[in-house]
């Protein structure tokens, strides 16, 4: 005679499971808002140390040549090239360069006396509110500038 009792078996219930799935799910979205804000935060500050990167740049060609760079590909095809292989990919695109989640761009084409004083360089994330929130510039005089508030963000850049 076999004896088989639900009570001799050792299982979780329903109920008990359901409430475990609750708990992973609570957790779950207590955290990933901050796992996101966290992501952007990371993004913004890699784009303002890549505008006192370009910032630098700008300073350093301008302090061996007439005028500063008219493109980036200025920058990148030089004997000894002032940007790294990381902004230089060898993409046709000179115009503008994406690094996490932040897309660079500067305004060129500034002519005769403008072109040897000024440059300016902007910073904006490639899907707002995903990848960043705010866009940043900086000028020939190293102060980055939140683009959206005009609210320097400080630290000017070695000039």
């Amino acid at each position: 005679m076999r004896k088989s009792t639900l009570k001799s078996q050792k299982a979780f219930t329903l109920i008990e499971i359901m409430i475990v799935v609750g708990i992973i799910i609570l957790l779950a979205s207590l955290a990933i808002p901050n796992l996101l804000r966290a992501r952007i935060t990371a993004n913004e500050s890699t784009a303002i140390k890549g505008l006192r990167t370009l910032s630098t740049v700008f300073v350093s060609y301008r302090a061996v040549n007439p005028r500063y760079p008219q493109s980036f590909s200025e920058l990148c095809e030089k004997t000894a090239p002032y940007l790294d292989n990381s902004w230089c990919d060898g993409s046709s695109d000179y115009e503008s360069k994406s690094r996490q989640g932040y897309i660079f761009y500067s305004k060129f084409g500034y002519s005769g006396a403008e072109a040897t004083a000024k440059f300016l360089i902007f910073a904006r994330p490639e899907r707002k509110g995903l990848t960043g929130n705010r866009e940043f510039e900086i000028s020939e005089n190293g102060e980055i500038i939140d683009s959206s508030s005009g609210i320097g963000i400080g630290g000017a850049a070695p000039q």
